[in-house]
């Protein structure tokens, strides 16, 4: 039988672990099936994160980052990418109308990728990492 996970958006995908009816602080996001999805980077607290997106980034390539709230819409207000220790902006852009979502293109792997910053509208959540884009070649 074919699949058609493709033509579903992430947010049909995923699903919150809740408990009495609310999200669960430090919560991860979990498919469908019930099985953690391998696109959970991380989780913020308080509106603020601090990750290490080496993990999930393993090749040169385009990804997006998204910021699901829990109990919420999350915007960011801030963000910081640091590649090797030195900051990174111009490998960050905006999505227009989407203050949830970034995208990253990365060119070279091998050295830690971390990502800082702020959140407003919700306290808690999930940061998601997809690659969305062909290789990247320097």
């Amino acid at each position: 039988m074919p699949s058609f996970a493709h033509l579903l958006d992430w947010k049909d995908r995923l699903l919150p672990i809740v408990g009495l009816g609310r999200p669960v602080a430090g919560a991860r996001y979990v498919g469908r099936a019930g099985a953690p999805t391998d696109d959970d980077a991380g989780v913020w607290e308080n509106g603020e994160f601090d990750l290490d997106l080496s993990p999930k980034i393993k090749a040169p390539a385009t990804y997006q980052l998204r910021f699901v709230g829990q109990g919420g819409p999350a915007e960011v207000t801030g963000l910081e990418l640091t590649v090797g220790g030195a900051a990174a902006p111009q490998l960050v852009r905006m999505v227009p109308k989407r203050p949830d979502l970034r995208i990253v293109t990365v060119s070279e792997v091998g050295q830690p990728i971390r990502v800082k910053g702020q959140i407003s509208g919700v306290l808690r959540g999930n940061v998601l990492v997809r690659r969305t884009g062909a290789p990247v070649h320097p």
